[in-house]
């Protein structure tokens, strides 16, 4: 599919939302977003106000739609830090509501879903080791042992009605404008450049350490590509670069796909 086709966008006012949706009307695709924040308009799009776990609201949107809808970019989650404080919350919506989405997408006929998952499904790795998408996963925490079952999932009802299902499994992101107030450093270290007075920006890693992360507008082109360019098969992506931490950091991303039968 090249343009014009209608998708849908959960988390479509996050952060990597906001980027995917700049993403997808650049390349001539029509968005519908979804998200707890109330609905406005808002980057030429309309947001639905919607809880994914609310499953009847999920599919009266779909059921709704002023034509089919193509492709999913699953975004919405609750994040790491939240789901460890309120691990109840943190089940209902990045299980029950992964599922809701999966059941609409059966039911309306989608025919892809690209997943956010996490590089925390691989659990721990040193810190001179690389990443690759076929490596063993171990997750350590709730939000990763979430992503880790989504992807599961998304596999089970992919093979049961032939909608491709794919998980971009995606490190740190980091970009300007506004972040979290949990993890801000994020986007201090690309807003601080514009800003007039010099500041001090705290970074929780340790100073040997080297950090896989991707730019947010990467991983926004990522996910356009990966919900519009044709495929035959496949289920994973792996989107990331390595950053050494003392030195400047660049937007760059590789991407590995993974095809299997």
């Amino acid at each position: 599919m090249n343009g014009s086709g209608l998708i849908v966008v959960t988390g479509g006012e996050g952060f990597i939302g906001r980027h995917v949706r700049a993403a997808l009307q650049a390349a001539g695709n029509d968005v519908i977003s979804l998200d707890r924040q109330n609905g406005s308009q808002s980057l030429g799009s309309p947001n639905l106000e919607c809880d994914i776990t609310d499953g009847r609201r999920v599919e009266e949107i779909f059921a709704s739609a002023p034509r089919q809808v193509y492709a999913i970019a699953h975004l919405a989650s609750t994040l790491r830090t939240v789901s460890e404080k309120d691990p109840k919350k943190a089940s209902e919506v990045n299980i029950l509501g992964s599922l809701n989405v999966l059941e609409a997408a059966q039911k309306f006929g989608v025919a892809r879903m690209v997943f956010a998952s996490s590089i925390s499904i691989y659990g721990s790795k040193r810190t001179e080791d690389d990443v690759s998408e076929t490596d063993y996963t171990a997750p350590e925490d709730m939000y990763g042992a979430a992503k880790k079952y989504v992807e599961v999932l998304g596999n089970a009802y992919s093979r049961n009605t032939g909608m491709q299902f794919l998980s971009m499994r995606i490190p740190i992101v980091v970009g300007s404008g506004p972040g979290t107030s949990t993890s801000a450093w994020r986007t201090d270290l690309l807003n601080a450049p514009g800003e007039r007075q010099k500041r001090e920006i705290l970074i929780p890693f340790r100073e040997d350490e080297t950090l896989s992360i991707v730019h947010v507008k990467d991983l926004a082109e990522a996910f356009s590509m990966l919900l519009t360019a044709p495929l035959s098969r496949g289920n994973r992506a792996l989107v990331a670069s390595s950053w050494d931490k003392p030195k400047v950091c660049h937007r760059s991303v590789a991407i590995f796909i993974s095809v299997t039968t």
